[in-house]
């Protein structure tokens, strides 16, 4: 790291040298804030099925990849690392409320619903201005007539473990 500062500072200048180091801290920062969805959805895993995550419980990045195509934008990282995580666990996605499999989100004017309640009484979505977000706001939807939006005051990697956590 300290060769490739040196070489941009003195290809650029001090002050690029600066930038540099700025952008290095804040793709680590990233990097750790990424990992913590990952790792938080793991315990999430082992707490409720007493096992480590398998790759086979989780999407592939090709599958998660191909079902951005269908719905076309790129899912938030909390909500790639989910899927990746534990998208095929039916014990854990589809015990009482229903997560969507990806390429199943719906759209509903500004939002993409992502989960519906057991009884289709309300349905969880991100709105479409927050999917660039690495861990969007999570809004409820009551399925009135017409439909109510409400937020749940949660991104979704607080969301997703709460809503469903079995204990």
């Amino acid at each position: 790291m300290k060769l490739m500062n040196a070489e941009v500072g003195e290809a650029f200048g001090a002050g690029y040298a600066d930038f540099f180091n700025f952008v290095m801290t804040f793709a680590n920062v990233r990097s750790l804030v990424v990992m913590s969805y990952a790792s938080e959805y793991a315990k999430f895993v082992r707490r409720h099925l007493g096992k480590q995550p398998e790759l086979a419980d989780g999407l592939s990045e090709t599958q998660i990849g191909e079902a951005e195509k269908k719905l076309g934008f790129q899912l938030p990282v909390s909500v790639r690392d989910y899927y990746k995580i534990a998208g095929n666990l039916p014990e854990l996605n589809r015990a009482h409320n229903q997560l969507l499999d990806i390429p199943g989100f719906l759209a509903d004017n500004d939002f993409w619903i992502f989960m519906e309640e057991n009884q289709e009484v309300v349905s969880w979505g991100i709105k479409t201005k927050d999917l660039a977000s690495s861990d969007p706001e999570v809004w409820q939807r009551v399925n009135s007539n017409p439909p109510e939006w409400y937020s749940e005051e949660m991104t979704f990697s607080e969301f997703i473990v709460q809503a469903l956590d079995l204990r």
